[in-house]
């Protein structure tokens, strides 16, 4: 062994155990910190079998709930005789002392992760370099096994999907029909668009494309409540405050105009109607995330907390809408790319959080210019991505808004178009009744 490969050999693996221990103090006197990270990859970055138990272990309680106090955390940890894996109660007091100084956590992360990336690296390497010395192999499976090698240092990455063989894949079709767990889930009040469609299915992207006043949010906010009685539905509205958005949900359950919950221009009659369907409303199973352009990561913190908060996932994403939401980071990007990219972004989130996105778009100028205004599925403004990666996509058409002084216009009624289903009927039309005033369709 040369003077050089010696001196290599001889080096400790890089971490960084005071960036670990800020790291752990943080998330200890910050639990929520949980839901803005990648717990299932970050379990793996710590660069002792101690530090790895004490983040995994406290990861677990604040998902059931548990905030990991001192007494709490020490009771858990001696449930499953893991207190001296961690290192004994005083590890835990070392934890309470070092969160003073715990103040940046993001750069403790940072840190964490950078060096078990460099540790992985290194093992990777020392592993290419064994099969070099493999004279029994041939040199072209030696490096076909050198390639997965660097593949497989992706492994621990957020997000990253692995292939499974046709016998796991049928166990998990035969453990969804007796568990009578439902591949897609049907919503209220859209019984013919459900029966085309078969409604939604989790890690799917639903688009619905319109112009302005064709009614996308009132669509929006129908589907979240058609979904949100049965399971969790997460609603980001960049368009609307919270405040609105819930003006629209109660309008479409008590009858009453939105516009005039929203200015407060009810009589005693209107009001009484208001007040007594918030007792139904306030059942439904439904977060509101108001945010002027929320990135994807804070969308996914976000749907960590909704976890946390129903003990499940959501089920629904809706997305109001695609248009207002820009990419950050995205200076060298042209409109197009960076809406193609946030379209890309929420089918990895459907796959991810294995939930379905329904996503609101904008239809393109040039509809208007059309003597038919019916959107068709490459109609999305400034997104190319959307034909691609969405598995239906919906147009949404109504007549008094494209032919206002037409002789035959229809009045009160909104088409909603099947323009792409990847799971069905296609080139389908369902006629409804729709009232934009309570976001009722029928």
């Amino acid at each position: 062994m040369d003077s050089q490969a010696k001196m290599f050999d001889d080096r400790l693996p890089p971490s960084d155990e005071e960036a670990e221990e800020l790291l752990l103090a943080a998330l200890f006197n910050t639990p929520s910190l949980f839901d803005e990270i990648d717990q299932s990859s970050l379990v793996n970055d710590f660069s002792t079998t101690a530090n790895s138990v004490l983040f995994s272990t406290m990861a677990e309680m604040w998902g059931n709930g548990i905030k990991p106090d001192m007494g709490s955390l020490l009771s858990t940890l001696r449930s499953t005789n893991k207190v001296d894996v961690i290192g004994g109660p005083g590890r835990i007091v070392l934890l309470m002392e070092s969160a003073i100084l715990a103040y940046d956590w993001q750069f403790s992360l940072n840190i964490v992760k950078e060096k078990a990336l460099a540790r992985r690296i290194i093992k990777a390497g020392t592993e290419i370099s064994k099969l070099g010395f493999d004279q029994s192999v041939k040199a072209q499976e030696r490096l076909d096994k050198a390639q997965q090698i660097v593949y497989d240092l992706n492994e621990s990455d957020e997000g990253v999907n692995h292939a499974i063989p046709s016998v796991d894949a049928c166990d998990i079709v035969i453990e969804r029909l007796y568990s009578g767990k439902q591949g897609n889930i049907i919503g209220h009040g859209f019984g013919q668009l459900y029966a085309v469609t078969g409604g939604i299915r989790p890690g799917h992207l639903h688009v619905a494309i319109g112009e302005t006043s064709m009614g996308k949010s009132h669509f929006g906010v129908a589907m979240a409540v058609s979904y949100a009685p049965i399971v969790p539905v997460m609603v980001v509205t960049v368009e609307m405050d919270v405040d609105e958005y819930m003006s629209r949900i109660l309008a479409r359950y008590s009858g009453v105009d939105s516009r005039k919950i929203s200015t407060n221009e009810l009589n005693d009659d209107e009001l009484a109607k208001v007040v007594e369907s918030t007792n139904m409303v306030s059942q439904l199973k439904m977060h509101i995330f108001a945010a002027g352009n929320p990135s994807a990561t804070h969308i996914k913190s976000e749907i960590r907390r909704m976890t946390r908060y129903w003990k499940e996932p959501p089920k629904l994403l809706i997305i109001d809408y695609l248009q207002y939401m820009n990419l950050p980071g995205s200076k060298s990007m042209n409109r197009v790319q960076e809406l193609d990219s946030i379209t890309k972004e929420f089918k990895a989130i459907s796959t991810e959080f294995n939930l379905c996105t329904l996503l609101l778009s904008q239809a393109r100028r040039e509809v208007m210019d059309r003597h038919d205004r019916r959107p068709k599925k490459n109609d999305s403004r400034e997104c190319g991505a959307i034909e691609n990666h969405a598995n239906l996509i919906i147009g949404l058409y109504r007549d008094e808004v494209a032919r206002p002084d037409a002789d035959d216009v229809e009045l009160g009624n909104i088409e909603i178009l099947v323009l792409k289903n990847r799971g069905g009927n296609v080139n389908r039309t369902i006629k409804m009744d729709f009232d934009p005033t309570t976001s009722y369709f029928s």
